[in-house]
């Protein structure tokens, strides 16, 4: 089974690929972007999903050009086939130059969308990508303050880590209150403002030397509570790629707001998990948090604790 994400803003091109695709059996679509997403947004959207084969439309060669290059630096040789209405001699030689392998035109015929199936299948085959285990991340966002997401998360972790032999990290992501290092009496160890403010040289030694240990956990505590006015997201990002690398599973804690660094942090989630209580406010603010996240088009398990 070949798993797929499609970037195709051409709203007919977008329906006609899918009725397309869903002839194929030996292919699903995990996900669709209907407009041209940034080259970290792919990225990311590759690693969530771990998908072995991307469909782009091949309507703006400036976008391709750059989405396809930045994918081809971090995963040389995925397969990519585009898409499109007609074909320019100017894109074939691009697409030459960018390692795309097939070219499928509108209106799109069975047998050559099967071919072109078939001809990554056969190239994957004879060239399979290497196994790199990425760790999944998991998100505990609370529905208000209060309601007990740091011990679920600490809870969590600590099960993972300890009961289950999993190689975990847990990040304290709460910048206004973190509680975790105080929970796990973890002393004068590095939080994650100084993983994010040290990331442009972080590597795996420094991180291995940054984390706190609570038995077999890793931990990144929050430091003190002054959050910083800013917090740089490219370094939550480079920081979250190199921990994802040398751990399993890393589970964070998050603060009750849809913050851009919770937003960062849940975006590259496997799962979320909405933490609440019975009672009627906290079920009223998970109700709403629930409504964001849908909007935002973001995965949530919910549930009370």
């Amino acid at each position: 089974m070949l798993r797929s994400i499609l970037i195709v803003p051409d709203a007919a091109l977008n329906r006609e690929l899918t009725a397309a695709l869903a002839a194929v059996p030996t292919v699903e679509i995990l996900y669709t972007f209907s407009s041209y997403p940034k080259p970290d947004e792919l990225l990311r959207s590759i690693r969530v999903h771990k998908p072995n084969i991307l469909f782009i439309c091949a309507k703006e060669l400036s976008h391709v050009e750059s989405l396809v290059a930045r994918l081809e630096e971090v995963r040389p040789g995925f397969p990519v086939i585009a898409v499109g209405t007609g074909l320019q001699p100017d894109y074939m030689r691009a697409f030459m130059h960018l390692g795309i392998r097939e070219y499928l035109a509108s209106p799109i015929e069975h047998a050559q969308l099967v071919e072109a199936v078939g001809a990554i299948e056969r190239y994957l085959k004879q060239h399979p990508p290497p196994v790199v285990r990425i760790a999944d991340v998991y998100t505990f966002l609370p529905a208000k303050p209060g309601v007990g997401t740091s011990t679920i998360a600490v809870s969590a972790s600590c099960a993972l880590a300890n009961d289950l032999g999993v190689h975990t990290l847990l990040l304290d992501c709460d910048l206004d209150a973190g509680s975790i290092k105080f929970l796990l009496k973890l002393g004068n160890t590095a939080s994650i403002k100084d993983a994010v403010e040290n990331a442009a040289k972080l590597d795996d030694d420094l991180l291995s030397q940054m984390v706190g240990k609570w038995e077999e956990l890793d931990v990144l505590h929050t430091g003190e509570l002054a959050p910083p006015p800013n917090i740089d997201l490219p370094g939550v990002q480079r920081v979250l790629t190199i921990a994802r690398t040398q751990y399993e599973v890393i589970c964070a804690g998050l603060a009750s707001s849809l913050n851009p660094f919770s937003l960062t942090l849940m975006r590259e989630s496997n799962l979320i998990f909405m933490v609440t209580t019975p009672e009627i406010i906290p079920l009223h603010f998970a109700r709403e948090r629930l409504r964001s996240l849908s909007e935002l088009v973001l995965k949530t398990a919910s549930g009370c604790f």
